[in-house]
């Protein structure tokens, strides 16, 4: 990623084992999913959070089960 928070290895990896599994779009989902069973069924079964900075912002990334229904409220900006 741009932002090097994640290393382009781990990256590289996910999609290697995504791909294997049939399921090469997910593996940046991976990312964020630390149980294996959210891997293999392809759905989020836990919430996760995951936060890194670039040189103006501080991103917190979201991941939780039925997200998809309210993404748009998932979205903010904080500013300080």
């Amino acid at each position: 990623m741009a932002t090097g928070a994640v290393p382009s290895r781990t990256l590289h990896k996910h999609k290697q084992e995504a791909t294997a599994m049939g399921k090469a779009s997910f593996y940046l989902a991976w990312v964020v999913d630390e149980d294996s069973s959210e891997r293999a069924h392809g759905v989020t079964i836990d919430v996760a959070q995951k936060k890194f900075s670039t040189l103006s912002k501080e991103v917190t990334v979201l991941d939780s089960p039925g997200h998809a229904d309210f993404v748009p409220r998932m979205i903010g900006e904080t500013i300080n």
